[in-house]
């Protein structure tokens, strides 16, 4: 298992993870959105045998105030810890360009 991003260029690998959620990502447009822009923004994802079991999105509101645009870990694989893993690694990321606030 690794981290891979903030580059992250597999929207229809994104759209996946979202899909696999519908009780959160119900609402097409949406979830579209989300997937998108998870190669558009600083996107790093959870990656085990070339697959995407999750991903985290940041976005920019100020140089030093940051959200997390979007988070998502496949059905089959939540409760394993992947989540926990993705967050301080985005915030290292964020942390290391001078970010002071991330919500």
């Amino acid at each position: 298992m690794t981290i891979i991003g903030p580059s992250l260029q597999r929207e229809s690998e994104c759209e996946a993870v979202l899909r696999s959620l519908p009780r959160w990502f119900g609402i097409e447009d949406a979830l579209l959105m989300y997937a998108r822009d998870s190669a558009k923004l600083p996107t790093f994802a959870v990656e085990q045998d070339a697959r995407i079991l999750g991903f985290l999105s940041l976005q920019e509101h100020f140089s030093a105030s940051w959200e997390v645009h979007c988070i998502a870990i496949t059905a089959e694989a939540r409760n394993k810890g992947y989540g926990t893993l993705l967050l301080p690694h985005a915030e290292s990321w964020l942390i290391e360009r001078g970010v002071k606030f991330l919500q």
